[in-house]
């Protein structure tokens, strides 16, 4: 008899990632069973915990131009000075921190624009043990002085699907940029266990302003 061990796990908020395991194992590898269902479970725990402290000026980190590792170089590197007007909703019940993480995530964000056309932003993250930075990538299309930009992420595990996406575009004008972006994601999943089945499908959106500074 053969025990097949198959899990995953993902916080809220979309900035912290997720994992996943999925291995066989024969009768006499219980021990191993229980060691890595144990080491699962406090990692799940320890992510629970760090997405229950609320990101702030005096805990977060900023990101610099070293966490954008792509082979194309920088034309435009900018910094976001302020969140002008910010709005989050979503179709589910969500901490109250939700919106101030947001808020304090893309105060002091770094948005790289590649000379190949693509873009990429890194948000804020907390100085906490295992935090790492959230990276989007995506294109962008010059018209003037304004860029557009686009950015998708999708990922599936099993039957459950999650998705990002944030569009919007940018005026530069000597040196400081205002920005007027779009986000939106969604997390999808369906399953059946013997007699019993069902689904969920949970949607978020956040609107914002931003002022961008040119970082060098």
């Amino acid at each position: 008899m053969n025990w097949i061990l198959k899990t995953s796990a993902a916080t809220c908020f979309g900035l912290i990632g997720s994992l996943t395991c999925e291995a066989q194992y024969g009768p006499n590898d219980l021990q191993a069973v229980f060691d890595q269902v144990e080491q699962l479970d406090r990692e799940i725990r320890e992510a629970l915990e760090r997405a229950r402290i609320p990101l702030t000026n005096d805990n977060k980190v900023r990101p610099t131009g070293e966490v954008f590792r792509h082979d194309s170089p920088i034309r435009t590197l900018l910094r976001t000075q302020r969140v002008t007007e910010l709005r989050f909703t979503d179709n589910e019940l969500h901490s109250p921190n939700t919106e101030g993480n947001w808020r304090a995530s893309l105060e002091d964000s770094l948005w790289a624009f590649h000379a190949d056309g693509t873009v990429s932003v890194a948000f804020c993250r907390k100085g906490l043990p295992g935090e790492e930075f959230n990276v989007m990538r995506g294109r962008y299309e010059v018209a003037g002085n304004t860029l557009h930009f686009r950015m998708f992420e999708r990922s599936d595990i099993g039957a459950s699907t999650s998705t990002r996406e944030l569009v919007g575009s940018l005026r530069l004008e000597q040196g400081q940029a205002s920005c007027e972006l779009n986000y939106s994601s969604g997390d999808s999943a369906a399953w059946h266990i013997k007699y019993s089945q069902g689904a969920y499908n949970y949607q978020r959106s956040l609107t914002a302003r931003l002022t961008l500074m040119n970082e060098r």
